[in-house]
């Protein structure tokens, strides 16, 4: 099995990455969705799912902890942990 393309902030329109981020982060929040939070993932047998907590700025808590480091007061964006964790979503 092939590891999937990254999709980087580069790759949306913009002219710097404040005017692109916003499109990137619904892209992989869209991935996010598709092959963690809603693909029926299974270890062992047993079911994986998002532990739930409220959502914060409409997203749901699992999707920032793979993208943020940093306590969730002093969370900053980080762009290669988004774009590498999002590779292990077809594995």
């Amino acid at each position: 099995m092939s590891l999937p393309v990254l999709i980087r902030p580069e790759q949306f329109p913009g002219a710097d990455f404040a005017e692109k981020w916003h499109s990137y982060l619904e892209a992989i929040y869209l991935l996010f969705q598709r092959d963690i939070a809603n693909a029926g993932l299974l270890f062992q047998g047993l079911p994986v799912k998002c532990r739930y907590q409220p959502p914060y700025a409409g997203k749901h808590m699992s999707f920032w902890h793979l993208i943020q480091e940093g306590s969730q007061e002093q969370t900053a964006p980080y762009t290669n942990s988004s774009s590498r964790n999002l590779r292990c979503l077809s594995l």
